[in-house]
């Protein structure tokens, strides 16, 4: 999109989205007229896809900044002060929405139980 020509600075920060979603829908009728094994490939299958495309996307991600490096802009990490005000509005926010909405709350807590995990083995 030509970012590298208009930008000489790139920032990185893994705190601008912790996962990529990644819905799989199906009919539940069609779901059950599938035989017990040819579920199961499908479970698997779908279980296995955001690895996968995690993997995928990291290696563009590498050619990507690979591209911007060799043009000459300079790739750093996010300033921690601009990283942690984001981080601070985004669970404002995320309290408000939590507040309003019981299901909501109930996957914030959940993702905020989960950070809490990884953060204990620091992996980020």
């Amino acid at each position: 999109m030509g970012f590298h020509e208009v930008a000489p600075y790139l920032y990185l920060s893994p705190s601008r989205a912790p996962s990529s979603i990644h819905g799989f829908w199906v009919n539940k009728d069609a779901w059950a007229k599938l035989s017990p094994d040819l579920q199961a490939i499908v479970e698997y299958v779908t279980r296995l896809e955001p690895q996968m495309n995690l993997t995928e996307k990291a290696l563009e991600d590498h050619d990507a900044l690979s591209k911007y490096l060799d043009y000459g802009t300079e790739v750093s990490p996010l300033p921690k002060q601009i990283e942690e005000e984001f981080l601070r509005v985004a669970e404002e926010y995320f309290d408000e929405k939590s507040a309003a909405d019981p299901f909501y709350a109930e996957v914030i807590e959940s993702q905020r139980d989960f950070k809490a995990i990884c953060e204990l083995q620091n992996i980020r």
